[in-house]
């Protein structure tokens, strides 16, 4: 089932995952160019993005750009009174997803809970 965050925009966005604070992102232009988005929601008003193109070497434009962020515009809106888009942006050849595990030995240091 999609998405309604996802319903009527420009690229084709795919939600890999979601928190009460963030999403994540994977999508492809009209053009066939690949994206990764990770937006996070945070106060007052303000989404920090970080948005990465996958091998997109002498084939971006500002154009394209410009079609992702008002896609995001719609995505954060649809999420709540989002006013400013702070953001990163990074060209790639290939994302890698992954997870690292921060170490027991280290949580007993900082007395954390163990895991």
């Amino acid at each position: 089932m999609p998405h309604y965050h996802l319903e009527g925009l420009k690229s084709a966005w795919r939600l890999v995952r979601e928190t009460p604070s963030s999403q994540m992102f994977r999508g492809t232009t009209p053009g066939g160019l690949e994206f990764s988005v990770d937006l996070h929601y945070t106060p007052p008003c303000i989404v920090t993005v970080s948005l990465v193109f996958v091998g997109v070497r002498g084939q971006f434009t500002d154009g394209i750009t410009h079609d992702i962020f008002e896609d995001m515009e719609h995505i954060a809106l649809r999420r709540g009174d989002y006013a400013v888009i702070d953001y990163s942006l990074a060209f790639t050849d290939r994302i890698e997803d992954g997870n690292y595990a921060i170490s027991d030995e280290w949580r007993k240091i900082y007395g954390k809970r163990q895991v």
